[in-house]
């Protein structure tokens, strides 16, 4: 599986995550310049956007097994890194962040970006766009609900903005 367009999801998340966006605009797409671009350009090419959410009951299947192991490590390397830095042991922390770096790594060559929330949440993800058809699939895992929540009304918009697909 590559992982040649996993930076769209990224670069949303991170646009979404972005702390420059008060709370009660969260949802309001206009306010955010890229998300904002990224749909227009979407409705503009009469692009479908579909999303499959990975469930944690097939996440557990034998598909998942080597991801989700990858998955765990990099979890812990991160919670151990920022220990570290809490604690002030930069050096412990300089040794877990290459750690996760190279987990990082490991994932992306099994196909699937990770990114991380500032409310404890993370991203596992797989992008494939189907540029004949006109079609991007996002391939979703995460253990909380505000991304997976922005991903769905993001999907909403666009499909209420292009009625003809």
């Amino acid at each position: 599986m590559e992982a040649k367009y996993n930076f769209i999801l990224a670069d949303l998340l991170w646009s979404f995550e972005a702390k420059e966006i008060p709370p009660d605009l969260l949802w309001d797409f206009d306010y955010n310049e890229f998300i904002y671009g990224f749909t227009e350009e979407m409705i503009r090419k009469g692009v479908t956007l579909e999303v499959d959410f990975i469930s944690h009951n097939t996440f557990s299947t034998k598909s998942y097994v080597k991801l989700k192991k990858l998955l765990n490590q990099c979890l812990d390397a991160r919670n151990l890194k920022l220990q570290c830095v809490k604690n002030q042991d930069f050096e412990g922390a300089a040794s877990h962040r290459e750690k996760e770096r190279k987990l990082l790594n490991l994932i992306e060559n099994e196909g699937f970006g990770l990114s991380f929330t500032q409310h404890n949440e993370y991203a596992l993800y797989h992008v494939d766009v189907d540029t004949k058809n006109r079609n991007v699939r996002f391939t979703f895992y995460t253990n909380g609900n505000e991304s997976a929540k922005f991903l769905q009304e993001l999907t909403k918009r666009i499909a209420e903005r292009n009625p003809e697909r």
